[in-house]
């Protein structure tokens, strides 16, 4: 296994419009490397109902275009599959940037929100 590479994977059941839709199935699967300027999206896999609309947004991080913080704060129209971008770009950043108890607050709190 090849160290220093992080992912995260966030499931498509807490989107809002994938629970409207009964299309719950699927996920943002975000492999990223930890840096000091923050984290370096390496590559992005998207499953499931609309995944051909929402991988663009990542070819923008990809190429520059956009950060990753962008993806986590620019509002995204609701409810839209679009969310589930937002969400994972979210817990990547908390995951790079918090530590201890503020990772744990944060964490609730994101949860709270949904």
């Amino acid at each position: 296994m090849v160290t220093g590479y992080e992912h995260l994977e966030a499931g498509r059941n807490e989107v809002d419009r994938a629970m409207v839709t009964g299309t719950q199935k699927g996920f943002v699967k975000l492999i990223y490397k930890k840096e000091l300027k923050g984290p370096k999206l390496l590559g992005v896999t998207v499953v499931g109902a609309r995944a051909g609309e929402l991988i663009q947004e990542w070819v923008y991080v990809m190429t520059g275009k956009i950060s990753l913080a962008d993806v986590a704060s620019i509002i995204h129209v609701y409810p839209t599959f679009s969310m589930a971008n937002q969400k994972a770009a979210g817990e990547v950043l908390a995951e790079t940037y918090l530590k201890g108890w503020t990772k744990r607050i944060v964490h609730l709190l994101m949860k709270l929100g949904r």
